[in-house]
Order: structure tokens, then sequence, then C-alpha cells
């Protein structure tokens, strides 16, 4: 491997222990059985200055020179590989660093032989001996504050690492902390330097509900051995401090609004639909729906939550009445009907509404089809008291206005909702059909016929029954 351009010397060797250090030692060649026989470390391991991968590990043959079966007994030995690991270093590259620099170094400073006549005590390199040269930069290995891309590949791109030796990474101080779940997002900027060392995005959606809107955790590569490693890893929701205060059931709602990214991490739309049943919501519509092998967020139980204070039920009207979308939440208008709904219920209305509901129905209040059926409930009660028109003339119910007939064009293009509550199509085309009675008109001054036409053939056909007239 060759080491990534561009990075200072300081960083070359502070990662250069990488996984190589994880497992005891065990020397594949008895050195010290041979110390009296080679002089140089690199005579046979000329790969080292070189740069030349497979001169590296000296060639099996070379043994024959001694064991002949003559000299020496024959033995069998297969050479030494580099084990799997995901360090970028390149001996040459860093001996070459080190010279520009002004300093000199020998095999002994980073494998730690504990003298030049026990040279051939030979151990790893491992992060200890990088930080002799370079505490001043790293003064811990397994610390948030480096960037570990400087010497390590993405876990997702050292592909020779196997599941076992994935799970053998060491655990940077802190991991195992309580409070370390609920924090670990607050360290900054450094998924890619530092936690792509070990993780890849398969690590994130265990416990992430909102894993594929975060651009840290789409920034990480996919790993079937994460997956694997962390398959059977329940999710984990340590419960935030602020949410443990006496009454956060229902206090919660300007914590959601302010900071609604902040819930997806852990509550999908269901965490709210379990108390607000209006999906529709925009900040619940906003939080993730749960997926089917994907994580399913935190799960709340609500039969013991109340949300309003005692005696609301008897008091809410004010509330009902200004905040109609709050109670929507919660409440289907069938919620208001159990109760309010016949003459010994508790009355909705106000005193006197029936005197007073006309400028609510001439204004059009949509919160009277929430309990009354306007075609049906209003027509019955306007028949029943007289006030229902029975033909063209009898204007009683248009505001008692004796020519209401002459004017009530304007009040049909405004509204015609409330026209059709006691009028059907036959009363309107006894008047206004193109084929027949008094062929009146019902288009305005100016009235453009094509373009209405264009843009509704059907509505025009309601009363041109054969066709629109050029």
């Amino acid at each position: 491997m060759s080491l990534r351009r561009g990075l200072p010397v300081v960083a070359m060797l502070v990662g250069a222990s990488g996984v190589w250090a994880l497992a005891p030692f065990d020397d594949p060649f008895p050195h010290l059985d041979h110390e009296g026989l080679f002089p140089l470390c690199e005579g046979c391991h000329r790969g080292i200055e070189t740069g030349i991968e497979e001169d590296v590990y000296p060639d099996p043959a070379t043994c024959t020179q001694c064991h002949d079966g003559d000299r020496e007994k024959r033995v069998e030995w297969a050479t030494a590989s580099r084990r799997p690991s995901n360090l970028v270093f390149s001996h040459r590259e860093h001996q070459e660093s080190v010279q520009q620099a002004g300093d000199s170094t020998e095999c002994g400073t980073c494998h730690q032989y504990p003298s030049e006549k026990d040279r051939m005590a030979v151990t790893p390199a491992g992060a200890e001996a990088c930080l002799t040269c370079h505490a001043h930069d790293a003064p811990d290995h397994l610390s948030y504050e480096r960037n570990c891309l400087a010497c390590h590949d993405p876990v997702w791109e050292a592909t020779d690492l196997t599941v076992t030796r994935l799970r053998d990474f060491p655990e940077p101080d802190g991991h195992s902390a309580l409070e370390f779940i609920s924090e670990h997002g607050d360290l900054g900027g450094i998924t890619r330097s530092v936690c792509a060392t070990c993780h890849s995005r398969e690590s994130c959606e265990r416990c992430h509900v909102n894993a594929s809107s975060l651009t840290e955790i789409a920034d990480l590569g996919r790993d079937t051995r994460i997956l694997e490693s962390v398959r059977d890893k329940p999710p984990e929701y340590p419960e935030p401090t602020d949410h443990e205060r006496s009454g956060w059931e229902w206090s919660h709602s300007a914590r959601a609004l302010d900071d609604t990214g902040g819930c997806a991490n852990c509550h999908t739309q269901s965490s709210c639909t379990a108390c607000h049943r209006d999906v529709a919501n925009p900040e619940v519509a906003s939080l993730p729906v749960s997926v089917p092998d994907g994580p399913s967020g935190v799960q709340l139980e609500t039969e013991s939550i109340r949300v309003h204070r005692i005696g609301f039920e008897t008091s809410h009207g004010a509330r009902a009445a200004t905040d109609e979308r709050s109670c929507s939440g919660c409440h289907e208008p069938t919620t208001c009907v159990a109760c309010h709904d016949g003459p010994t219920r508790p009355e909705f209305h106000v005193g006197n509404v029936l005197e007073m509901h006309a400028s609510d129905a001439y204004s059009n209040a949509t919160d009277c089809a929430s309990c009354h059926s306007t075609e049906v409930f209003c027509r019955g009660c306007h028949i029943g008291v007289g006030l229902a028109s029975q033909g063209r003339l009898d204007v009683a119910f248009h505001n008692s206005r004796p020519f209401w007939l002459l004017g009530h064009g304007e009040a049909a293009r405004q509204g015609l909702e409330g026209c059709v509550t006691c009028h059907s199509q036959v009363d309107c085309a006894q008047c206004h059909s193109a084929r027949g009675g008094w062929r009146v008109s019902p288009h305005g001054p100016g009235f453009d016929g094509d373009r209405a036409e264009a843009a509704n053939r059907g509505a025009c056909l309601l009363c041109h029954f054969g066709g629109v007239e050029p």
C-alpha cells in the first residue's frame, strides 16, 4: 500500500498501528535463532527500502542456502505476508519524509527491540511506537480530535478484513459511557474522518429512523460485514433529560415544533399518531415512516397520558372555538357530537343561536357542516318554520328582500354552494336555460364563453344541452 499523498508527516505514523497491533504478536520466523547470521534487517527485508511489495518478506528458497540437508536440516517455511488491514502506510515514503525533515530513523525506532545487540527481538509497530515521535500531535491514538483517515481506509474499503477482525477493533474511550449514545451527535463534523474507520451506514441505521435524510449518515458507505455485526443488536433509545420532566407528555409541543428533526432521530409518525390522530399535521408528516426490517423507533404507551387539565370537559368551549386545529389533532367531529347532539346533551351553540346563525350561514362558515348536513338539516328546518322558498316569487328566506329574485345573481356567483342547499338545477333552468323558459343569460358583462368552455365544457353543458352555440 502507498501512503496517501499530501498528508503531513505528523499524521503518517499516528495511525500506523492500525489493526496490526490488535492481536498478540506471533513471530512466524525464529528471529532470535538467527541473530548472528544477519547483520542488517534489510538483508531479508530489502523491499522496505525499495518499496517493492514482493521483497518485503524473504523468499523461502533463500533458506536452502543453509538448510540444504547437509549443513543444516531442511525446513518447511512459508514466507509471511501482510496481515489484512485498513492501514495506509508505506515504509519507504515515511522514511523519505523523515529524511527530508532532517531526521533519521532505523527499524528499532518503530519495532522497538531493546538494543542494537538485541535487534532480532523484533516486535510489531504499535500506536505507542508512533507516539514516541508524534505525541505533540496525537497524545492519544483513539481520540475523536484526529483525522483517522489520514492513516486508515474507511472500513467499507478495507475489503480483506473479516467480520471477526472488525469486531475486534479497539473501542475509543467514552464509547461505553451511558451518555455517549445521546451525545455522540454533538461531536462535530467528524463522521467521515473518525467514525468511518470502524462504522458504515448500517451502524447508524440500527437506531436512526431518519438515517436516509441525514447527510452525516449518507456520507458513509455500506458494508455487509458491519450489517452482520449489528444484525442482532437491538436499537438503543436513551431518554433525553428533558423528557424526564413532569408533565412532558403534554408540554413537549414547543420542543417538537422547534426541533422536529431532532425528534426524528428516535420517533416515527406512529409515535405521534399514538396520541395525535391528525396525520396531516405538517410536523407529524415530516417524521419518517417505519419500514419493514428497519428500526422501529420509540414505541409509546398512551393509556396513562392525560393531555387536558382537570375540568377541561366543561370549560373547553373558548379553546375549541379559537384553536380547532389543535383539537383535530386528537379528536374527530364525532367526539363533539357524542356530547353535543340531542336536547338533553350540553349545549354546543351560544344562546339564541337560531336567531343569530344567519350571519354565519351567509359567510359560508365551514364548521356548520361538521355536525349538520346543510341540504337535509337546514332545508328541513326552513321548511318546517315556513322560510323555505316555495317558488320563484316566494322570497321569504332571502333576508325578506321583496325583489331578491332580480338581484340574486351576485349571491349565486359568490356562493353557489349556499343556493344548492334548497335549490336544484331545475329551479335555475326555468329562467336561465338556453333552450327554454325565459332564456335569461346568467353570465355577467364581458363574459368570455370560449375561455369558459375551454376550461370546463362539462359545466357549459349543464344548461346548453345540445352543445354550445358559437
